[in-house]
């Protein structure tokens, strides 16, 4: 190609390039302008109670006016410090900006102004891409053409947005630190100014730690730029405000909880909901929710531990039949669904008993021995090192046993266990698949633990909580509705047994606490130590109505703030629930028992000798029977103990023409004994005897031989057992009743 054609070809490519770009630039300029009503319309999210009550507060935009000096000056120190020198593009800054992003080759680095993010927040989203950057730049030299400084800044701090559904500085401060703007402190304005750069961060409600120390940041600047003196900076610096503990709202959890909620439904960023101008209909019921926030503020309840920090508590209630969560509180602005802690002993009845429940290897009656074991090396103890002995499940699991939740979930295998967890809702890592898992080392959610109990109580359909109801867009059209959906993820057999477990928990285990409300509640607490400290303290139950989780716990895993060890799932988290629970509204009724269990009887006999269940014969008497529920599919073998009489022992000695015969056999039998001899021993007849023991002496001469025939009477006939025949014995014909006594004590 000559040097002329290779000109000709660079000016037409250069002039074709030219050409697109202004074309690009011309649409992505054309295509976005200035809305005033962004700017200035206060688009309020609607969460509406189950009543149709609002429950999100109402905040205001504030005026320039009622903008405390320190609060701009420290939000200008830290995002923006030559806020009133430029025209809304900061050419400093943005020299910087663009050295980094081509150093980088990236457009990560932003040369934002208070103004552009301004733009940003009403006008923009968050992507990095050189259209909205031209766009944000477009948008910000028109903000500053219509607009003074002040108008600006006023607009900025008015649609802040500070995490947790906080929108503006005036719901900021009241939230944070229960204060109207414009009687904030200095540290306090440095505060806020230190949130909205990352409030997942920075936030004092989710992390109050990385919060004074990027606060402290903010001050340095102030300082720095001239606006506070080195007096100021130090008394700011000491100062250690107190967060508001929100006890004069009590939805602020849940509106919280339900921002979060509605953000991933919708797959929408939290800050933006506010600019949709939607409405929540949320499960909120206003009375429990002012009762479950009074319980949680208890200050008799509100334990400190020895260090005089407060513990964190949660609490939810879930209706049983929309699922909606009805009640929320937390002293903690994290949402729940993001809230991720060690279950402990509440999942005992789950991973353990429930799965071998839906095997049919176990009932709540099932014997089992509750004593120290080795499981390969992995020895698990019971709390205070007290064992059962034998004991039966429902005991085991009112009681809270280790040892025997271990046991059993190695018998029904760990992967079919945590495989029964993971339908009911629960989810588990591969760390997870050992036997400590049967002792609650997984961890699990608030929302999903709740859940997989509200699943049982709803006889094994599917429960999985939520806050929303139904979410209306500004023109009121309907653009999400919670479907309630019946799935059916265990029998509801296995449900209705692991009820009866949970029952017996609230009547004599840890749970008892409860009983006293004198209605039935199904209930298991858990505790996890930490050291010679607790780390979290659960009571999780149900009624037939609704279901309900307590956590008291140390969120920050810091060994200051461990719960003292007093503080166990039986003590203080029952004691929430049952302040809650105590009205009359929640009273309910007994579950009823499914169509898929049926009674059967058992053989107690075997059951308090011999540790077996097995299903009474129809010889078995009545004093010897006790009803029980078991499974639809549960096999228990049959009894023969009434069917076939047996004899356990026979023994006899002699000395001289002595002899005695020792017979050992169940209380309830009785034997007829005669003799195969050529002694002049008469023959016996019939013996019964006392404490499982015959004791029969005789006299003669010669051989003697008994035979014993076992026998039971029922209520119909006579039932003999194996005929049993004792070994041949001689009697010599040496008459010494001196030696009487010496024979009666070998027997003795």
């Amino acid at each position: 190609m000559s040097m002329k054609k290779a000109i000709i070809f660079l000016s037409t490519l250069g002039a074709i390039i030219a050409f697109a770009l202004i074309l690009y630039f011309t649409f992505t300029l054309s295509s976005i302008t200035l809305d005033k009503t962004k700017l200035y319309t206060e688009k309020e999210l609607s969460i509406l109670s189950v009543e149709g009550t609002k429950i999100n507060e109402e905040f205001g935009a504030i005026d320039y006016s009622d903008i405390p000096e320190n609060l701009k000056n420290a939000f200008i120190s830290v995002e923006d410090k030559r806020f009133y020198k430029h025209n809304g593009i900061d050419g400093i800054r943005l020299l910087g900006a663009i050295f980094y992003d081509l150093k980088t080759k990236s457009f990560a680095q932003g040369a934002s102004t208070i103004s552009s993010q301004l733009i940003k927040n009403t006008h923009l989203g968050n992507e990095k891409t050189i259209k909205r950057k031209i766009q944000e730049a477009k948008l910000t030299l028109e903000l500053e053409k219509k607009y003074t400084k002040n108008e600006i800044i006023t607009m900025y701090l008015n649609v802040l947005y500070f995490g947790n559904g906080i929108y503006g500085v005036n719901q900021a401060s009241k939230v944070f630190f229960d204060k109207n703007v414009s009687d904030l402190s200095l540290a306090q304005c440095a505060g806020l100014a230190a949130v909205v750069v990352a409030p997942a961060k920075y936030s004092p409600l989710l992390n109050y730690e990385n919060h004074v120390e990027r606060r402290n940041l903010v001050l340095f600047l102030m300082q720095k730029e001239g606006y506070i003196s080195q007096s100021d900076l130090d008394n700011a610096l000491a100062e250690s405000y107190t967060i508001s503990n929100k006890k004069n709202n009590p939805y602020v959890s849940y509106v919280s909880s339900t921002i979060y909620e509605a953000s991933q439904i919708l797959k929408l960023d939290e800050k933006k909901l506010k600019t949709k101008n939607y409405t929540i209909e949320t499960y909120c019921e206003i009375d429990e929710q002012k009762n479950l926030s009074q319980a949680i503020n208890n200050p008799d309840l509100a334990k400190e531990n020895h260090n005089h920090i407060p513990s964190d508590r949660i609490a939810m209630v879930c209706d049983n039949n929309s699922q909606g969560i009805s009640a929320y509180y937390s002293t903690t602005m994290i949402a729940p669904q993001t809230i991720s802690r060690q279950a402990g002993s509440v999942i005992k009845p789950i991973l353990s008993y429930g799965c071998a429940f839906e095997q049919g290897i176990l009932l709540p009656d099932s014997p089992i021995l509750d004593e120290y074991t080795n499981f390969s090396g992995y020895a698990p103890k019971n709390f205070g090192n007290n064992y059962l002995g034998w004991t039966n499940v429902r005991n085991a699991i009112a009681t809270s046993s280790n040892v025997s939740a271990v046991k059993v979930m190695e018998y029904t295998g760990i992967e079919n266990a945590l495989n029964f967890g993971e339908k009911l809702g629960l989810t588990f890592n591969k760390q997870d698949y050992n036997l400590t898992s049967a002792l609650g080392s997984s961890c699990v959610t608030i929302p999903t633990l709740l859940g997989a109990y509200s699943t049982i109580a709803r006889y094994g359909k599917l429960c999985k909580p939520t806050f929303i109801k139904r979410i209306l867009d500004q023109n009121g059209n309907t653009i999400y509705k919670h479907e309630v959906k019946e799935k059916q993820v265990i029998g509801s057999d296995v449900a209705y047994l692991i009820s009866d477990t949970l029952e017996a928990v609230v009547q004599n285990g840890t749970g008892k606490k409860l009983k006293a409300l004198n209605y039935p509640i199904y209930a298991k607490t858990g505790t996890v130590e930490n050291g010679k400290y607790n780390s979290d303290a659960w009571c999780v139950g149900y009624t037939d109505k609704l279901s309900f989780c307590f956590w008291y716990g140390n969120l920050t895993m810091k060994k200051e703030s461990m719960l003292d060890n007093n503080v166990t799932g039986g003590s203080y988290p029952t004691l929430c629930a049952r302040q809650f629970l105590s009205n009359n509204k929640f009273i309910g009724e007994k579950l009823e028992v499914p169509k898929t269990i049926k009674k059967i009887d058992i053989d107690l006999y075997e059951l308090n000798n011999n540790n077996n269940l097995l299903e009474a014969s129809e010889e078995t008497p009545l004093l010897y029977r006790k009803s029980i529920n078991v499974g639809f599919q549960t096999k228990i073998p049959l009894s023969n103990t009434f069917k076939c009489p047996k004899i356990s022992s026979v023994d006899i000695d002699s000395i001289g023409n002595i002899g005695k015969l020792i017979i050992t056999l169940p209380n309830c039998f009785g034997c007829e004994i005669s003799t195969v001899s050529d002694t002049n021993c008469e023959n016996c007849t019939t013996l019964y005897p006392k404490n499982s023991k015959i004791e029969y002496t005789f006299f003669g001469e010669g051989k003697i031989q008994f035979v014993i025939k076992p026998f039971f009477d029922s209520e119909k006939k006579r039932i003999y057992g194996k005929t049993v025949y004792s070994n041949p014995m001689y009697l010599s014909d040496r008459s010494n009743f001196d030696d009487f006594d010496i024979f009666q004590g070998l027997f003795d």
